[in-house]
C-alpha cells in the first residue's frame, strides 16, 4: 500500500525488466510512467529509472510538477524541465518528440490532484 493505492509487486518487477531491457537493447528513446513518491523513497521503479539515467539511451520521465523539486535533488546532475503540462495544454504533447539527447523531460500528470 501507499496512501490510498495498492502497488502491485509483480507490475514493477515487470516495468522495472521492461526498462532494464529497453537500456540493454539501447532503444532511442525510454518512457518512465510515472516517477512517484515511491520511487523518490528509493523503491518501486528506482532502480530501473537510475539504470536509465546512468545508460546512452534518451530518458522521458513522466512526473507531477509537485514532485519536480524533490526529483531533482535526487538527481542534482540532471536539468528538469517541464515539456508539456497535460491539464492545461495536451496539444503539445507533439512537442515531446523535440527533446535534446540525454535532456530529462517531465510533464504533469492529469492525476495531479489524486
Amino acid at each position: 500500500m501507499v496512501g490510498d493505492y495498492t502497488i502491485s509487486r509483480d507490475g514493477i518487477l515487470f516495468a522495472c525488466g521492461a526498462i532494464k531491457r529497453a537500456v540493454e537493447s539501447r532503444y532511442d528513446f525510454v518512457v518512465i510512467d510515472e516517477v512517484g513518491p515511491l520511487e523518490l523513497c528509493g523503491k518501486g521503479l528506482m532502480p530501473a529509472v537510475e539504470l536509465a539515467l546512468a545508460s546512452p539511451v534518451n530518458v522521458l520521465i513522466v512526473v507531477r510538477s509537485s514532485l519536480k523539486g524533490a526529483l531533482q535533488r535526487h538527481f542534482p546532475e540532471y536539468e528538469f524541465v517541464v515539456v508539456a503540462d497535460l491539464t492545461q495544454s495536451p496539444s503539445n504533447v507533439s512537442k515531446l518528440a523535440d527533446c535534446k539527447s540525454r535532456e530529462v523531460a517531465t510533464y504533469e500528470s492529469p492525476t495531479e490532484g489524486c
